[in-house]
């Protein structure tokens, strides 16, 4: 449908505004997001629940290098992934970012896992 205004000009429509939006708790809240989007790879409870059982902890370094290992294994294709490091070995949902479950290297537990699709070695 074609709109005739007086005088011949036919108004153009606006463009509407599209650009980054504020959450409703405003900038704060917006940081905070920021904050845990930076800190990419989580923890399931049953990965909380076997570090703590087997006294390991997760610091600055190791989520670098498990944020490096969703890295590699999104540049594959890998959805689950084991990430072997020297500590510990690691089962990781690439989707998710999420660590399912960790296996200490010095436990006399079985070395065979299932259901993954590619296997990151680490330093």
């Amino acid at each position: 449908m074609t709109k005739v205004v007086a005088g011949g000009a036919i108004p153009r429509p606006q463009p509407e505004r599209v650009g980054p939006t504020t959450p409703a708790g405003g900038f704060a809240e917006a940081l905070q997001q920021a904050c845990r989007r930076q800190e990419r790879v989580r923890l399931s409870a049953h990965a909380r629940q076997r570090l703590q059982d087997h006294r390991l902890a997760v610091d600055g370094a190791m989520r670098r290098k498990l944020d490096r290992a969703l890295d590699l294994a999104r540049a594959k294709g890998i959805r689950q992934t084991l990430v072997v490091t020297a500590e510990a070995r690691w089962i990781l949902s690439v989707p998710q970012q999420t660590v399912i479950t960790v296996l200490p290297q010095d436990g006399g537990e079985a070395g065979v896992f299932s259901n993954i699709d590619g296997a990151i070695l680490l330093d």
